[in-house]
């Protein structure tokens, strides 16, 4: 058995893992757009499912395939691809800026933990 281990572990890396939360875009947001009520929430356009717990706001799918939910200010949503992988979004106004505070948490076995935050602000709609 300690033979294939090796040859196991060399491996790894190549095996298909749901997209991190924290890579490129924090917790999947591509953007985020202001409207009468709130904020929507678009997710990257090569996610084909969220889980999503804590909110009655799950991510829904629009006819072009793009995940999105809504948020009223002060409202929060947490959103996973893996229970290891969590992320919360929470509706806000920093700086006179309506947008959306993402919190990415990553607990990976054997790993240390991992946790970001960063306010990803409304787009401009001209």
């Amino acid at each position: 058995m300690k033979f294939y281990t090796p040859i196991f572990l060399t491996f790894i890396p190549l095996l298909p893992l749901p997209a991190i939360a924290e890579s490129n875009n924090i917790c999947w947001v591509d953007h985020v757009n202001a409207d009468a009520d709130g904020v929507t929430i678009y997710f990257r356009s090569d996610l084909k499912d969220l889980g999503c717990y804590g909110s009655s706001h799950c991510p829904i799918t629009t006819t072009n395939g793009t995940l999105q939910t809504h948020l009223g200010e002060n409202e929060h949503i947490s959103v996973y691809q893996m229970a290891e992988d969590v992320c919360t979004l929470t509706a806000e106004s920093k700086n006179n800026q309506l947008g959306v505070t993402a919190s990415s948490h990553i607990h990976l076995p054997g790993l240390p933990a991992s946790e970001m935050t960063k306010f990803i602000a409304t787009q401009t709609i001209q």
